[in-house]
């Protein structure tokens, strides 16, 4: 790959100690002046002012935060606990959700109307997304039998990867809780990033890109009968 380019870096703000320990997860508003993160010391809310980025609001009693995602004026976390935040009133007093589960959630990703999570014991979670503030529950899945690392969904199919490198896609259109149409034990080592798009799957590791294309096979395909040869008799 070649290392010429005719694009410039320039940084503009560096926030060194931001948070206590790991950043896990950030995430920026669409207007680009609001900045989201999240790590075990809880959430930050940062605003873009004219020296920078400077810090809004800390909410430290969320607790770890391993994932964040923003559905219109609402922001949902979810690490030891998943919260549900109003943008509107995150600096007077948050208007906020909670609920509390035994394992710590990993990895969360949201659709439409729906928000899929996994947590330490294996366990997807599937929520309903009402008015943009309020959740009801409506599916528990179990599959994997260790921690699920990463989750991502489109309008077709969830996938789901687990740390001991098992791969599970889902039909998300199907009558009730999402279907199973294809599970692997060992897809790829070390998943760090997942993404989806239509039939394409997109995985990457510690140091390696795969993009995986799923697919129907026609197992009703006529195979072709070798035409045997008539033996004539003549007496």
């Amino acid at each position: 790959v070649s290392t010429q380019s005719t694009w410039e870096l320039e940084e503009t703000n560096f926030m060194r100690r931001a948070h206590l320990s790991e950043i896990n997860s950030v995430l920026m508003s669409s207007d680009c002046k609001v900045l989201f993160s999240g790590g075990s010391d809880g959430l930050k809310v940062w605003e873009l002012g004219q020296s920078g980025w400077e810090l809004k609001t800390s909410l430290v009693h969320v607790g770890l935060i391993n994932s964040i995602i923003k559905l219109g004026n609402t922001i949902i976390t979810a690490g030891s606990r998943l919260h549900v935040i109003s943008v509107r009133a995150i600096d007077i007093q948050p208007k906020m959700s909670e609920w509390t589960y035994q394992w710590n959630i990993e990895t969360m990703t949201s659709l439409s109307n729906k928000l899929y999570f996994g947590t330490e014991d294996g366990l997807i979670w599937i929520y309903q997304i009402i008015s943009g503030e309020l959740l009801e529950f409506e599916h528990k899945i179990e599959l994997h039998n260790i921690t699920v690392s990463q989750i991502d969904s489109n309008s077709n199919y969830m996938v789901s990867i687990s740390k001991d490198n098992c791969i599970a896609i889902w039909n998300v259109n199907s009558i009730g809780k999402p279907s199973l149409i294809y599970v692997n034990a060992s897809v790829i080592q070390d998943t760090k990033v997942l993404t989806t798009y239509g039939d394409q799957i997109l995985i990457a590791s510690s140091n390696s890109l795969r993009s995986l294309n799923l697919f129907k096979p026609n197992y009703n395909a006529k195979k072709k009968k070798k035409k045997k040869k008539k033996t004539l008799l003549y007496f």
